[in-house]
């Protein structure tokens, strides 16, 4: 239960922040080394992704392009982690359905049109990660990742934990 109750909280806010209110300057991003990932990498294609019913229904664990993301991700930021497929999909999908009945409608709503996929997958190298998903105009959502094996610790264990 704390887990979920943790979700509920925190996955509001990470989504909120991280895919909704942030945009990308307009302007050449120069020697910003993000820049090429973040608009040339085949995950942040609109392409790539399909509609589903609800937003929770978007889980998958890591695939070797979503790898290659990541690792990408933490050579710019200087982090050697390598992150590792999740296996067991079923108890966060199950997790993810209670958030999102916790949720209101209109956040559901929002959720469902702009968060296209949840990855989940271990060693990520921090708790979680998200992508924008751009077409030809612009952004029109984003990706999620999140590092199972650091949100099945306690909350003593993640305090205390030095990343």
């Amino acid at each position: 239960m704390l887990l979920v109750k943790h979700l509920q909280t925190n996955w509001k806010v990470f989504v909120f922040f991280g895919i909704l209110f942030c945009k990308p300057s307009q302007t050449t991003m120069g020697n910003n080394p993000y820049y090429q990932l973040f608009r040339k990498h085949p995950i942040t294609q609109m392409e790539r992704y399909f509609s589903m019913e609800g937003w929770e229904q978007r889980i998958s664990g890591l695939n070797s392009e979503e790898q290659n993301f990541v690792q990408e991700m933490n050579r710019i930021d200087g982090i050697t982690d390598l992150p590792e497929a999740e296996n067991e999909l079923n108890p966060w999908k199950e997790r993810l359905s209670t958030v999102r009945k916790s949720l209101p409608n209109s956040v559901n709503t929002i959720l469902d049109r702009s968060l296209f996929k949840v990855i989940l997958c271990k060693n990520l190298g921090s708790s979680g990660l998200s992508s924008f998903v751009y077409d030809n105009t612009g952004p029109k959502g984003g990706v999620v990742f999140l590092d199972t094996k650091l949100l099945n610790q306690t909350a003593n264990e993640w305090i205390t934990q030095k990343r």
